[in-house]
């Protein structure tokens, strides 16, 4: 009896393992991370595109761009660790919405120009 319930176990194991290694091109991009890796990412993504503001002199000098950047990384990351979870997802959809959100945070701000301290 323990003979075919251990095969059958190897048999579902052989079967998942099969199904977890195909992936869509959607979900190529798709990452499961622990906390400090997915801040890593959002951070990277963020710095990417602040660089673009910095370039364009919203941003005022290089103490509120480290500033701000780690600003924005903390309030993404608070809320999508507002869960339990063990593990993050970062896609192309996280990406996309990490940018928006940096582009929304300048559009609400006066002249659209980032002051520390005006926030």
């Amino acid at each position: 009896v323990s003979t075919q319930s251990t095969e059958t176990h190897s048999n579902n194991n052989s079967n998942n393992s099969n199904n977890n290694s195909l992936s869509s091109p959607e979900t190529a991009f798709e990452s499961r991370l622990k906390l400090s890796e997915f801040r890593e990412k959002v951070s990277g993504v963020i710095v990417e595109k602040l660089k673009k503001f910095f370039a364009a002199k919203r941003i005022t000098s290089k103490d509120d761009f480290k500033h701000l950047a780690r600003k924005l990384t903390h309030l993404i990351i608070q809320k999508e660790s507002s869960g339990d979870r063990d593990y993050f997802i970062f896609s192309y959809e996280v990406k996309r919405k990490v940018k928006k959100f940096v582009v929304a945070y300048f559009q609400q701000l006066p002249n659209g120009i980032y002051v520390r301290g005006s926030d």
